[in-house]
């Protein structure tokens, strides 16, 4: 059964997710459990090797084993969403070639901007956008900057840019990965210091940066909703 499941509050329009597929089982049919409860989005690796494939912490990058295959199909036809958010680059590459359905990155932000090995290479852009997935955009300090310097909205607003560039505003998202009751210090001096979403003043500016027309007119819309940017 099931080891590391957190569930987290509900809010609206949200479906439940797992962050792993952590039970470790080679039974695939405890995803039929998984579904009628409501889940439908499951990461298949969370930073390190399991038993379907390669976290993105694993220096090896393995890649999909063949259980994490049959995962992925099983996943597959019971409509329930890929996340390779914190799964290895070859991992990555693999699900989304192997699935049937588009694959997503739940929070996450672009390697090119920034070397955090949670954040995505063009590679991975690239297959995103073959396969039509869609990226959110991650507003956790080391996803955005790893330099010591507290990052701005402008820095944030770097990876936004650097993805359209690269395949289009229609395949981002915002996965800010603020989740309530887990990370607490990290996220609570994130919003606190004089960060992209510092005091309200910087989700303000990044507001005002999306709503240029250069970003999609989806992203457009989220940033001019009442929908508070802090909210994941």
């Amino acid at each position: 059964m099931p080891t590391s499941i957190r569930p987290r509050r509900r809010q609206a329009g949200d479906s439940p997710r797992i962050s792993e597929c952590a039970w470790r089982e080679q039974d695939l049919s405890i995803l039929r459990l998984f579904h009628d409860l409501g889940v439908r989005v499951i990461q298949i690796a969370h930073n390190v090797r399991n038993l379907y494939g390669d976290g993105c912490a694993e220096a090896a990058d393995a890649g999909l084993s063949t259980l994490g295959r049959e995962l992925i199909t099983e996943m597959n036809r019971l409509g329930i969403v890929i996340d390779i958010s914190h799964a290895g680059n070859r991992t990555g590459l693999e699900a989304m070639e192997f699935s049937r359905h588009p694959v997503t990155v739940t929070h996450a932000n672009a390697h090119g901007v920034c070397a955090n090995a949670r954040n995505k290479s063009d590679a991975t852009l690239d297959a995103l956008k073959k396969h039509g997935g869609v990226i959110g955009i991650c507003y956790l300090t080391p996803m955005v900057r790893m330099d010591g310097v507290e990052p701005s909205h402008a820095d944030l607003v770097a990876h936004i840019e650097y993805i359209r560039n690269a395949i289009g505003s229609a395949h981002i998202g915002i996965g800010s990965d603020f989740i309530a009751g887990i990370q607490r210090n990290g996220t609570r001096n994130f919003l606190r210091n004089r960060s992209c979403m510092a005091s309200g003043h910087g989700a303000s500016r990044l507001k005002t940066r999306l709503t240029s027309s250069a970003f999609s007119p989806h992203l457009r819309d989220w940033a001019n909703g009442e929908r508070d940017l802090r909210d994941r």
